[in-house]
């Protein structure tokens, strides 16, 4: 008695998993084998996760695929038989009896497979969009930093930003100088359509600069420019996923922190909360008014922490989430600079940064050094020198000896206490 093989009528509803076999376990939800046998199931989820963590160093070949699943499917069909042979020997059982017998059997293994191979198109299309759309890419790359612990500064703003969605609040980002804010921002900003970001001064033209203001339009003539602000605000309108970032926002005057204060209050519409800006330009007989939605305008603010007293009225506009440096922090933010801008992938040299920033910090508390160690030193140090951590070394008397502030001599003292900052480097 002959019993039509399945192999060859289910190859093309299968033929689409092959190229997939690197996608991660979590995606292939299947087993193949009777649904209602769970051990036996668990064996052969067991033995695709197997087959999947090698695939990268092995990646099989089609052929492979063929043999595998057409021998796991001739499995199934000896049993069937066994089965249909044991029914016999009771009494007589026709050839399309058995058949369906076989039909029957293998429906639930289709459908696992027709279920699966559906799955893995669509993986397939979400990496296809993660290749080729850079925001989603960036995005991507800004999630996974967080999610591993590898950029903590990341990981404290992801939460209150997702282009083109509203953000719980606008955040002030506080921590001493030099300490990775610009840098995450800046990742962040890849993630949206347009990014701006704007040095905050307290020059009495800031409004100017914010807004825009009159300049030579190369023709002999003048034209309005729009200002940073003003750009946000325009782009947000037409509907463009904006991130503007204020630096220094504490440095700001009295007279700029006022106009501010009104711009980051929303007005509630019939369309939603939406920013407004009375801008530099003639609409009409008046200034041009512009307006967008808080969707698509996000804004964040950075600040270091120092002298500066916040006027009240801003220091309320924001949500401020402060970064503490903690061992912690200084390790997983070297790691990450060295990984990133020195190619550099070694938890032991983090270390060895962190610890020479916690000496290097307490010695300038102390009084005894001019200025400790910061990330944009050792960005620094990976720019130039393939052994940043001895460049370091050599830079250290440049970067924070202190200096007789008559003469301008280093302070010797200020030279002995580095060997400290030294030795943690070695």
């Amino acid at each position: 008695m002959t019993v039509n093989s399945p192999t060859s009528s289910m190859k093309n509803s299968k033929t689409n998993l092959i190229p997939h076999l690197k996608l991660r376990l979590s995606i292939l939800n299947l087993t193949i084998a009777n649904p209602n046998n769970e051990n036996e199931n668990n064996m052969n989820l067991q033995e695709y996760r197997s087959n999947l963590e090698t695939a990268t160093a092995h990646a099989p070949t089609e052929s492979d695929v063929d043999a595998k699943l057409a021998a796991e499917m001739e499995a199934i069909q000896r049993q069937i038989i066994e089965r249909a042979a044991a029914k016999a020997s009771k009494g007589a059982i026709d050839e399309a009896a058995l058949q369906s017998l076989v039909e029957n059997e293998l429906a639930p293994l289709k459908s696992r497979l027709d279920d699966a191979e559906m799955a893995l198109d669509s993986a397939k299309k979400l990496e296809e969009l993660i290749a080729n759309d850079s925001k989603v890419k960036a995005r991507t790359k800004a999630l996974v930093s967080a999610s591993s612990g590898k950029d903590p500064v990341m990981e404290v703003l992801l939460p209150y930003y997702k282009a083109g969605q509203p953000n719980r609040s606008k955040v002030m980002l506080l921590s001493p100088p030099s300490f990775g804010k610009t840098r995450a921002i800046n990742a962040l900003g890849a993630t949206y359509d347009l990014y701006l970001a704007h040095g905050c001064s307290p020059d009495c033209d800031e409004n100017s600069t914010m807004l825009g203001g009159v300049l030579p339009d190369g023709k002999g003539s003048f034209m309005i420019n729009d200002g940073k602000l003003t750009q946000a605000v325009r782009a947000a309108s037409e509907g463009f996923n904006v991130l503007l970032a204020l630096d220094e926002i504490l440095r700001l005057s009295e007279s700029t922190v006022a106009f501010i204060l009104t711009f980051l209050e929303p007005r509630d519409t019939a369309t939603g909360k939406r920013y407004f800006l009375t801008t530099r330009k003639v609409d009409g007989d008046a200034l041009e008014e512009i307006s967008c939605s808080v969707d698509h305008l996000h804004i964040i603010a950075a600040a270091n922490l120092g002298a500066i007293k916040p006027q009240e009225a801003l220091w309320d506009r924001f949500d401020q989430k402060r970064l503490k440096f903690t061992f912690e922090l200084a390790r997983s933010n070297s790691a990450s600079i060295l990984r990133e801008v020195g190619g550099i992938d070694d938890i032991q040299l983090a270390e060895k940064y962190a610890y020479a920033m916690v000496a290097a910090r307490r010695l300038a508390n102390e009084g005894r050094i001019a200025f400790p160690l910061s990330f944009r030193r050792l960005v620094s140090a990976c720019e130039n020198n393939p052994n940043p951590l001895e460049y370091v070394k050599e830079s250290l008397e440049g970067w924070c000896t202190s200096w007789d502030s008559v003469s301008g001599d280093d302070i010797d003292d200020s030279s002995t206490a580095l060997d400290e900052v030294r030795r943690e480097l070695a």
